[in-house]
């Protein structure tokens, strides 16, 4: 199928223009020939070697050297930041061709084209490039000095690629991206103060790893309390330490992260009756203000349920594990049952405005820790705004009917057989 698109492509190209003159365009085809070069990459990386052969390779260098050459053809709109993504994706596909003997003088041409037009102040590279425009074209610089088919950068597109990799690295990159970046820096002479920043880059990136990972763990804790019938030996312990590490690493971490390890915080105090540091707890949520990507509103809603829980929780000493052992409400039902013998009438209703029944409590937490964050929030919503406690069991009920998926299959399934 590739074979016969990339065929009927080229045909297309010789079609609109014979004797490869390149004169009947009508527009500037930087863009078509950068995705076309792309794919011819991605099946040659791809240990598909045989596929790609080096005349039609060949010839979509000599279209796209011949259309960034010609700098009459209109542009439709202001296409600046469009082209500065298609030349890093002609430079990153001639670094990959560039060890191919038979077709390095069209990868040569191609190549000069690029930085030319890099060097130019038409596409203001620096200006409109992004991280991934900078990453290809420097993984293509490398890949082409390694293979030692083309003469250096001018050292104007230099300066381009370097102003936009100075923009950029104050963002958040990912790990691939800055290793990319650094990589090639590396390969470039006159660009130590920039690979100095790219560094910091990593050092940065590496630090949001480990707080990453930091916050997993506790997540992880927060899972096998709720998984275990009991809890085990050494949950308190690693949870502190999952804790304490999560708060040491509080400003590196995402807002969705913060999120998690409050959910966290209050499965481990509700499953297991264990209850997070308090100067950790604060430490964690005072980042939250300057987290990077800022929490979303489900987050917030997650971490505000949560830490309610919590205080709740520590204030009245209920946990999901403190219901009574069935020997003391077989007593209490014994007693009643004596108490209406003797007295020869009904035990007036009792009251459920605001009582919950442990069960149906333990599995409404449960079933929000297993939920996606919008379902979670309209399910809470409804169990707040249901006045009585056969209102909320329903509401519990329709929650687990509704959902079809397997990785709730169990809980779902304990849900419909007790509520």
């Amino acid at each position: 199928m590739f074979d016969r698109v990339a065929a009927f492509a080229m045909r297309l190209v010789e079609r609109a223009c014979p004797g490869e003159t390149f004169a009947l365009f009508e527009f500037d085809l930087t863009e078509t020939c950068a995705h076309a070069l792309r794919a011819f990459q991605t099946i040659a990386e791809r240990q598909h070697e045989g596929r790609v052969f080096d005349a039609t390779v060949a010839k979509w260098c000599r279209v796209s050297a011949a259309t960034l050459s010609d700098t009459s053809k209109p542009k439709r709109g202001d296409r600046n930041k469009q082209t500065c993504e298609s030349l890093g994706m002609l430079l990153a596909a001639c670094g990959s061709f560039a060890g191919r003997c038979g077709i390095s003088g069209d990868v040569n041409a191609l190549v000069v084209a690029v930085n030319e037009t890099i060097a130019s102040d038409t596409v203001s590279f620096g200006k409109n490039a992004t991280a991934h425009d900078a990453q290809r074209v420097l993984v293509g610089w490398r890949k082409i000095k390694l293979n030692a088919v083309s003469s250096p950068p001018n050292p104007n597109a230099v300066a381009a690629v370097i102003a936009s990799v100075k923009r950029v690295l104050p963002q958040e990159l990912d790990s691939q991206t800055i290793h990319d970046i650094v990589s090639g820096l590396a390969a470039l002479s006159g660009s130590e103060i920039t690979l100095a920043e790219a560094t910091q880059a990593t050092l940065r990136r590496r630090a949001r790893d480990d707080a990453h990972a930091a916050a997993s763990r506790l997540c992880l804790q927060g899972l096998r309390a709720f998984d275990e019938p009991v809890a085990p030996a050494d949950l308190a312990e690693s949870a502190l330490l999952a804790t304490l590490q999560t708060a040491k690493a509080a400003n590196h971490l995402e807002g969705a992260y913060i999120a998690k390890a409050a959910r966290a915080w209050a499965r481990l105090a509700h499953a297991a009756g264990n209850f997070p540091d308090p100067s950790a707890v604060a430490t964690t949520l005072a980042a939250l203000h300057d987290a990077q990507p800022p929490a979303s509103t489900a987050d917030l809603r997650m971490i505000e349920r949560a830490v309610l829980d919590l205080e709740t929780m520590r204030l009245t000493g209920e946990t999901g594990r403190a219901n009574p052992p069935e020997e003391t409400q077989t007593n209490a039902e014994s007693n009643a049952e004596t108490h209406t013998a003797d007295t020869g009438r009904a035990n007036p209703p009792q009251e459920t405005h605001h009582t919950i029944p442990p069960p149906i409590s333990d599995l409404f937490q449960r079933w929000l820790a297993a939920s996606p964050a919008k379902q979670a929030a309209a399910l809470v919503k409804k169990w707040e705004s249901a006045d009585s406690a056969d209102a909320r069991a329903q509401a519990l009920l329709a929650a687990a009917r509704a959902d079809t998926t397997k990785v709730r299959k169990a809980l779902r399934e304990e849900i419909l057989g007790q509520v």
